[in-house]
């Protein structure tokens, strides 16, 4: 998504960003079904909290998520299967990428902590 709305707000506790997107296709097209997403990434002591909930469409729609740190603990909703290691030629590291599938109500949910 090349046209995302973002806000970051300085917090007590710690960091919030929101991001609303509007996902195109490869070829920077409206999609037939728009779909938008309202993310927020919660930036706090303990880690990371990610919130996102999907407008329109969701039988497609994977959160595609990769973990860099080898220690991070990620707990998510529905995983569309185990996570898979990935290797990423331009930085030269490993991942290990998660696929999250929303619910019902289009909602994902994921923390992440290290340590």
């Amino acid at each position: 998504d090349t046209k995302a709305e973002i806000s970051v707000t300085q917090e007590k506790d710690g960091i919030r960003i929101h991001v609303l997107s509007r996902p195109v296709s490869l070829e920077q097209e409206e999609l037939s079904k728009p779909v938008r997403f309202h993310i927020d990434y919660w930036l706090h002591k303990e880690g990371l909290s990610i919130r996102t909930q999907i407008e329109g469409p969701k039988e497609e729609v994977r959160l595609v998520l990769p973990v860099i740190a080898g220690n991070a603990s990620v707990t998510a909703g529905r995983q569309e299967a185990e996570p898979e290691p990935v290797f990423f030629l331009t930085g030269g590291f490993g991942a290990r990428e998660f696929r999250i599938l929303p619910d019902e109500a289009g909602m994902i949910g994921v923390e992440i902590s290290c340590g």
